[in-house]
């Protein structure tokens, strides 16, 4: 019994770190949002793509919030 092979992440375009800036955030979220549909097979439940957004929140008053997220 073989399984399917596992997707493999295309790593283009990602997200740059988001502080939080309300002028950066439509761009940000775009860029989220077009990285995860490239990797549809690879981020295909919303934890893992909530999880993924989070991972780029890293800077500024975003870091406190996804850390008690």
């Amino acid at each position: 019994m073989s399984s399917a092979p596992k997707p493999i992440e295309l790593c283009i375009g990602s997200p740059k770190a988001f502080d939080g800036s309300y002028e950066k955030a439509i761009q940000w979220l775009n860029s989220v949002m077009f990285y995860l549909a490239v990797n549809e097979e690879v981020y295909n439940t919303d934890a893992k793509k909530i999880a993924f957004a989070l991972s780029y929140m890293i800077e500024g008053p975003t870091l406190t919030w996804a850390t008690m997220f």
